[in-house]
């Protein structure tokens, strides 16, 4: 038997099969917005498929939560879409090779107002639920009224209480009651009211907050993530927290209304918390069950090589990118000289890093110069420092200090924040430093003592706007409430809010770009350290994995 699926747990794009090494910047230029509003179903049959059997899907990680509401890592919603769907929904083009954001419950991608005030959702005619029942649009309403409830369902990714109506009053059903003025229902449409101007719902409208949810399905609001209703090809079987899931056969899902999804494998088989190196040894080993396996772990570095020498096995392995970028915050009021703000850039020991956090160069970890990741909208290359987003050049970085006459200036590096090889990475870090004319304190610097914070931005969806300002003045990533002072010293920074509220994103695509491509000139409040990717293997018998 040959199973053949669409694979989107690695949330990757690009795909491909990647060899490690070389000096190379991603080049891509992702000028025009991936949408196809007409994407009709249903999705086309893969080339090979074949129906029936199990597929086991292995994972290092566990999910923390499979209520559709609660969700926000990239493996619960990747998981989830095989069960519930939503208002629009990702597919993969194979000839472009990025995600396109199709209509998937929806019958379009969302109707807006002029101002982007409103937007309107028509349902496609005949949706069922697992059990038989009508899938209505008043279930969607509840699904977003209940999405507001964050002391019983902590998570999900909250832009709802920044952009609709009464966000930051409406505490979910539970707590205030199901009226709600931020969504209506009228006929087989659901309209979700904005307090400010909000071009990118389409995008947010593929989360699984909108997959429909009855009122009284959730009684036990906890609990729903056990076996939450299922819209999609599968349904739960069994579900172990943190150890097993089991998918079968959504006997109701109707293949012809949903423009993505397949119904290949008679089950899928989820097992969590498995061992990352026993993960590898078994699909290389491609033995009996494994051949029917996949994963969504990233191959280990040290078994990398030895899948790349074996043809068979590097036949089986898929690489492509992520929507991350690591980032280096630079403390702007600390450290305010340009210049020693690019000598940190250049004096940053790039390979070196990525061999002690297990990156496989040009795979898992790819150059990096600018802030917004391969795949997003607008996303212009250029390279600030001129080091391919790899090169330390340590007398680049002391000509720069000499230059501004701070030879000597004192990094305080929020190591805490660094758990991967920890010793190894102060040891590296401060040679690196101290090589180009830098000090490094030796005491621990936490908080507001540091004036330099490791940290990571990963995009909800492929738009600028979840870049800016977020990526470089982000209370989430440095873990203060008042940091967007903290580059209140740029003027132009009003240009953020003036296109994310006044222009849809298809016009506003290229200016993301520009922005992204002046802060860095103009200002470089972070070092770029690198761009996720992704390396998976996946069985012999399993095909069409992307």
């Amino acid at each position: 038997m040959v199973v053949i699926l669409l694979l989107l747990l690695a949330s990757c794009t690009d795909s491909g099969n990647n060899g490690a090494g070389g000096e190379r910047l991603v080049e891509t230029s992702d000028s025009n917005p991936a949408q196809d509003a007409d994407a009709t179903a249903p999705a086309d049959d893969l080339d090979g498929h074949q129906r029936g059997g199990k597929l086991i899907v292995l994972a290092d990680t566990k999910p923390v939560t499979l209520d559709p509401t609660r969700a926000s890592r990239p493996d619960e919603l990747a998981i989830l879409s095989l069960v519930t769907r939503s208002l629009t929904q990702y597919k993969y083009d194979p000839d472009s090779g990025r995600m396109v954001l199709v209509p998937d419950l929806a019958t379009g991608l969302g109707e807006p107002n002029a101002d982007f005030t409103s937007w309107t959702f028509t349902l496609r005619p005949g949706l069922t639920y697992a059990d038989g029942s009508t899938v209505r649009p008043a279930d969607v309403a509840y699904a977003v009224k209940r999405s507001f409830a964050a002391r019983e369902l902590p998570g999900g990714l909250g832009h709802n209480r920044d952009y609709f109506v009464d966000g930051n009053r409406y505490r979910g059903p539970y707590r205030d009651g199901p009226a709600y003025a931020g969504v209506t229902v009228s006929g087989d449409s659901v309209t979700i009211k904005m307090r400010r101007p909000f071009p990118d719902m389409a995008y947010y409208a593929a989360t699984s907050a909108f997959t429909p949810i009855p009122a009284g399905a959730d009684r036990r609001p906890r609990r729903y993530g056990m076996d939450p209703l299922a819209t999609g090809p599968y349904e739960f079987d069994s579900y172990k927290p943190g150890k097993r899931l089991v998918l079968r056969r959504n006997q109701n899902w109707d293949g012809d209304s949903d423009p993505v999804r397949h119904q290949y494998p008679e089950t899928w088989d989820f097992r969590f918390g498995v061992n990352s190196n026993a993960i590898d040894e078994l699909l290389i080993d491609d033995d009996e069950e494994a051949q029917v396996t996949v994963s969504y772990a990233d191959v280990q570095t040290e078994n990398y090589p030895r899948a790349l020498l074996d043809g068979s096995v590097g036949e089986r392995l898929v690489s492509g990118t992520a929507p991350c970028t690591d980032l280096w915050q630079l403390d702007m009021r600390a450290i305010p000289s340009l210049e020693v703000r690019r000598a940190i850039g250049l004096a940053f020991p790039y390979r070196q890093m990525w061999r002690i956090q297990g990156a496989i160069e040009g795979v898992t970890r790819l150059p990096a110069s600018t802030i917004m990741a391969p795949g997003t909208e607008g996303r212009i290359p250029y390279d600030v420092l001129g080091n391919a987003g790899a090169r330390t050049e340590p007398e680049a970085a002391a000509a720069l200090l000499a230059a501004a006459d701070k030879v000597g200036f004192e990094l305080r590096i929020d190591f805490d924040r660094i758990t991967a090889g920890a010793e190894q990475t102060r040891g590296v870090l401060t040679a690196a430093f101290e090589k180009a004319g830098f000090t490094v304190a030796t005491a621990p610097t936490v908080g507001d003592m540091a004036n330099v914070r490791p940290g990571q931005w990963c995009a909800d969806w492929p738009s600028g706007s979840r870049w800016f300002p977020g990526a470089i003045n982000s209370p989430a990533l440095l873990d203060r409430p008042d940091v967007d002072n903290r580059i209140s010293e740029i003027s132009e920074i009003s240009e953020i809010s003036e296109i994310s509220e006044t222009q849809p994103d298809a016009d506003a695509a290229q200016e993301w770009g520009e922005l992204d491509r002046y802060i860095q000139q103009t200002y470089y409040p972070a070092v770029t350290t690198g761009y996720r990717g992704r390396a998976l293997l996946h069985g012999s018998r399993v095909g069409g994995m992307t």
